[in-house]
Parts: C-alpha cells; sequence; structure tokens
C-alpha cells in the first residue's frame, strides 16, 4: 500500500491497480494547489445539507465511486463504514471512516472536533492500522488528537490539517503535535507499507508526510 498526502484531509491510497482519494479540495478554499488525480473511491468526510452545494460536490468527481455519508459500503474489494460525527457546526454532514482493505485497516477521522461528544467512534475505530488524524484547531487540538490516538492505539499515526505552505486559513504546526509524544520523525515524501510491516510495531509510530500540494 502507498499512501500520499496533498495537505489537508486529502490522501492517495493506492494498492495494486485501486485507489482512493479522501477529502479533495479546491486552491480557493485552501490556498494549495488542487489535488487533480482520479481514483477509484473518493471519500468525503464533510459535506453540506444544501442541495445545490451537494450537487456541485458530487459533480467535482470525475470519475469512480463518490461516498459522502454515514453507511456501510463493499466495492472494489474493500469494505468502507461510516459513522455522523457529532459537532458544534450544525450547518455540515461530518463523517469519520473506517477502511478495511485486504488485510489493513484504515481510519480516517475527519473533521473530528470532540472525543466526548463522539463515543461511536471509539466503538468503530478498534484495530486500525494506519490512522489519519486531524491535529490542529478548528478541529482536533494537538492534546486531543495526541489522547485519541493513545486511546485507539493504531499501528501508525498521520497526522492532517495542520499549517503548511500555501495553507490560508490558521492552523498550528505539526511540531505541536509532535511535542506530545516527544518524537521529531523526518518527514516522508509518501509511506509504502504492508501488513507484516506494520505488525512489527509494538507501539504507534507517528508518520509525517510531505504535502504534494503545496505552493
Amino acid at each position: 500500500m502507498i499512501i500520499t498526502w496533498y495537505g489537508e484531509g486529502c490522501f492517495k491510497v493506492q494498492a495494486g491497480e485501486i485507489s482512493l482519494k479522501t477529502d479533495p479540495f479546491e486552491k480557493a478554499d485552501t490556498g494549495l494547489t488542487t489535488p487533480y488525480f482520479n481514483a477509484d473511491v473518493t471519500l468525503r468526510s464533510r459535506c453540506s445539507f444544501g442541495e445545490e452545494e451537494r450537487k456541485e460536490m458530487v459533480s467535482a468527481v470525475n470519475s469512480g465511486v463518490f461516498i459522502y455519508s454515514p453507511g456501510e459500503y463493499e466495492l472494489k474489494g474493500i469494505t468502507i463504514r461510516g459513522v455522523q460525527l457529532v459537532n458544534d457546526d450544525t450547518e455540515f454532514l461530518d463523517t469519520a471512516y473506517t477502511i478495511q482493505w485486504g488485510d489493513l485497516k484504515l481510519g480516517h477521522l475527519g473533521h473530528i472536533h470532540s472525543i466526548k461528544t463522539n463515543p461511536r467512534v471509539m466503538e468503530m475505530f478498534t484495530d486500525i492500522d494506519i490512522l489519519f488524524v486531524p491535529v490542529s484547531a478548528p478541529y482536533l487540538e494537538a492534546g486531543d488528537a495526541a489522547t485519541l490516538v493513545n486511546q485507539i492505539a493504531p499501528k501508525i499515526a498521520i497526522p492532517m490539517y495542520y499549517a503548511v505552505k500555501g495553507l490560508t486559513r490558521k492552523a498550528d504546526d505539526v511540531s505541536v503535535f509532535l511535542k506530545e509524544f516527544g518524537v521529531s520523525p523526518e518527514v516522508q515524501d509518501k509511506l509504502t507499507t504492508k501488513k507484516k510491516d506494520i505488525d512489527q510495531h509494538e507501539e504507534t509510530q507517528i508518520v509525517v508526510l510531505k504535502a504534494q500540494s503545496q505552493t
């Protein structure tokens, strides 16, 4: 499996000929270069309740299957489960996903704001191999993100939604999150891994990826 990060919550996950994209964005909204790659499956962890906004979001996906709400989905040999997040902002439908792909289980926490208001996440996010976790306000702050990572105890945790070059919204640097763990890993262009390598980790490994959409 190969995992590439494009900034914010956007990842490309590739295994064999199948690819999955999470949370694509537009440069006008973020300041980061729009990730224009196609994927067999696209997940969105946040969408508007407005019908016109939702139609626009759906039409922006060029190809493949598009998932943007809670539920259970089986496609392309992948099992995806989405759980609705309880956040203060009621303008959006927010969803966290687990992705069972072969012998690897991934978790994408999307726009989670609070641990306490989302007990169902803990029920669903068990035996996670790779966790994508927001680590800066306005989503989870670094301390809460670290607490949640420790509770879920994935083999690998990959931070997202933090400050990178070109990002126009205010966000903390990833170092604030890393300080919670007392680590300073080297930034990687991408993560290439497989189950037998992941299972060698006795403790959670923090992996920091370079944002490919930095301007």
